[in-house]
C-alpha cells in the first residue's frame, strides 16, 4: 500500500489486489481509494479498481 496524499481528515491510497476466483483463476488489479475520517469512524469515499492482464 502507499499513500499517495493525506490531508487532516483523509487520505488517498494506491494498493494491489489479487484474487484467486472459485475455478481457481487469478485476477490482479491495481486499486485506488479515498478515506475520510468522519464523527470518529473512516469512511470509504471513492474506490478505482484497474485490472491487470
Amino acid at each position: 500500500m502507499e499513500i499517495i496524499s493525506e490531508w487532516h481528515d483523509g487520505a488517498a491510497v494506491l494498493y494491489r489486489e489479487s484474487q484467486t476466483l472459485a475455478d481457481s483463476s487469478q485476477n490482479v488489479r491495481w486499486s485506488t481509494a479515498i478515506f475520510q475520517q468522519a464523527e470518529g469512524k473512516i469512511v470509504w469515499r471513492h474506490l478505482q479498481e484497474t485490472r491487470l492482464g
